[in-house]
């Protein structure tokens, strides 16, 4: 059970890394923009 629990959290770290990377090129694309 502990092996496979494991992988998705690592997995939901990546993602949630990746979405704040994205979100903060979104914001800084913005402030380019203005």
């Amino acid at each position: 059970m502990l092996h496979k629990e494991k992988p998705d959290y690592n997995r939901n770290q990546y993602g949630f890394y990746t979405l704040m990377t994205l979100f903060q090129l979104i914001i800084s694309f913005v402030k380019l923009m203005r």
